[in-house]
């Protein structure tokens, strides 16, 4: 056969059931007992070990999210204190406030979280009025928003030319 569709068939057809799975359990020619518990193991064997990596790689895909996140908050956080020097006054004064307070804006605002000056803007009025610390956060977290997203107006009121979707100044 040269037709590659017809030759997959072919093959389907000759694995039978479940890839094969069964092969040799209903009336098999000739199996003993045995050989298809043999045969019935190794398929079995294969397809929890396929199952294992499967789960193995979908846990590992949140592991590595967090190992990202870490190197990027550490990224962050060393910028701003390279862009205002006098943090390390501040942060000596109170290092786990400090770092407790570059968390809540990493949190609350990742946009400014990840700028140098705006976060050490706000990390000097956090660490300067600690009373004030969560309002400074509260705000940061107000002016969060996420990106408008465009559509191509199916639904008529999402249409980036109607009224609801025009900025208001």
């Amino acid at each position: 056969m040269s037709n590659p569709v017809e030759e997959y068939f072919e093959l389907r057809k000759e694995a039978g059931f479940l890839g094969g799975l069964w092969k040799g359990v209903s009336g098999g020619a000739g199996a003993t007992a045995v050989e298809r518990g043999v045969q019935m193991g190794g398929d079995l064997r294969q397809g929890a070990l396929q199952t294992g990596m499967t789960v193995g790689a979908a846990l590992a895909i949140p592991a590595a999210q967090k190992v990202v996140g870490a190197l990027r908050k550490r990224h962050d956080y060393n910028q701003m204190m390279d862009h205002d020097p006098g943090l390390h006054d501040l942060k000596e004064q109170d290092p786990k406030f400090f770092n407790q307070s570059f968390t809540s804006l990493r949190r609350a605002n990742p946009g400014f979280g990840s700028d140098p000056m705006i976060s050490a803007s706000y990390m000097h009025k956090m660490v300067g009025n600690r009373e004030g610390a969560g309002l400074a956060v509260a705000e940061a977290m107000q002016q969060n928003r996420p990106a408008q997203e465009l559509s191509l107006g199916v639904r008529g009121e999402s249409s980036p030319f109607s009224p609801s979707m025009k900025r208001k100044y």
